[in-house]
Order: C-alpha cells, then structure tokens, then sequence
C-alpha cells in the first residue's frame, strides 16, 4: 500500500495516484471532513460534498482524481483535528495552552472533532489488513 499522508495538490495527487496505478498496490488519501462545508449533522460517507473555502475544494478535487484513478484500489479516509502528544498542530498547542492554564478563545460556529493520531493510523491498518477500499470517516 502506499499512504500519502502530506497535503496535496491536484497536479501532485494525479502523480502519486498514476504511480500507484502503474505500480499497483492500494493508495490511501487523507481527506478532510471540510469537504460538507459548515453542516451541523452527521453526514455518511455517499452524500454529496459541498466545500466552502479553498481548503475544502481541494480535498474534494484531491479525492474525485483518487476515485477517478482507483476506484477499486483506494482508500480515503476523511478526518480532523489529528493531534498526537508531541507539541504540533492546531489542536496539539490548544491542548498544551489550557494545560498551562492559558485562556483559548473558541470559535463557536465551528465544530471539530479532535482525532488522536495513533487512533487514526490504527483505523488505517485495519482497513488495509481487512481489504477495504472506498471512503470512509475516521474522526474522533
């Protein structure tokens, strides 16, 4: 399997998923849960995405070049707030600052759902031990 975990574009996602193709395998994409705008419900992983922001657009975009490409040898897998213990990323130093006791202003018209990173790389093995392809939300 080959699992591209860096931020893409779509001329750099059409690379890898081409290279994936030649060289075969399964390609796991992460994605965000941006890709359904602000909803406030709980979304499956068929419904139609509507991307608000240029994040959002790109992770759709980066996701239809995956299907496209592979549709029956890919993965994706649409996420948010991954943190882990060591000091990086937004949620990370969120954490870290209220531990200090730092005040931490909340955005209040939006949601995430924090994703630890061990938990997200477990959900990634699985799905590949256990022959899964398709997309699939993998937050909390």
């Amino acid at each position: 399997a080959t699992v591209y975990a860096a931020p893409a574009d779509e001329r750099g996602m059409r690379n890898v998923a081409a290279a994936a193709r030649e060289f075969g395998g399964v390609l796991v994409a992460f994605s965000g849960a941006g890709v359904f705008g602000e909803c406030k419900q709980s979304m499956r992983e068929d419904d139609p995405v509507n991307p608000v922001g240029e994040r959002a657009e790109q992770f759709a975009a980066t996701e239809r070049i995956v299907r496209d490409t592979l549709p029956e040898r890919s993965v994706i897998l649409r996420t948010c707030g991954v943190f882990d213990a060591v000091p990086f990323g937004t949620v990370s130093r969120l954490v870290n600052r209220m531990k200090r006791g730092d005040r931490v202003r909340a955005d209040h018209a939006r949601t995430v759902q924090p994703t630890l990173a061990a938990d997200l790389a477990e959900v990634t093995l699985d799905l590949l031990k256990h022959g899964h392809t398709g997309t699939f939300h993998a937050v909390g």
